[in-house]
């Protein structure tokens, strides 16, 4: 994920974070190469898989974003917060 602010292992969990995001402010265009879920932890946003605008993202919820897909993020309110959620086990084997 691009400008990703935090990395954090716990347990068999890999999360990256991206900065906290202003209304209009996004998160790049972006892609992985395993299928991962990526989580608001506040606020809301539309998000894009593959050049196609998908839906909305809120607080508490988590979107099934699929391996080698290009996605990013534009929020809708401020103070929102994103955290792509990854199988360590699977991260690690990547590196």
């Amino acid at each position: 994920m691009a400008n990703v602010e935090t990395v954090e292992f716990c347990g068999k969990f890999y999360f990256r974070g991206s900065p906290v995001l202003m209304k209009g402010e996004g998160v790049p265009r972006h892609r992985h190469d395993v299928s991962h879920p990526t989580l608001c932890g506040s606020g809301s946003a539309e998000y894009f898989v593959d050049g196609e605008l998908k839906g909305t993202i809120k607080a508490g919820e988590a979107k099934l974003i699929d391996s080698g897909v290009d996605h990013w993020f534009i929020a809708l309110e401020d103070n929102t917060r994103l955290f792509c959620v990854f199988n360590a086990d699977e991260v690690e084997k990547e590196q």
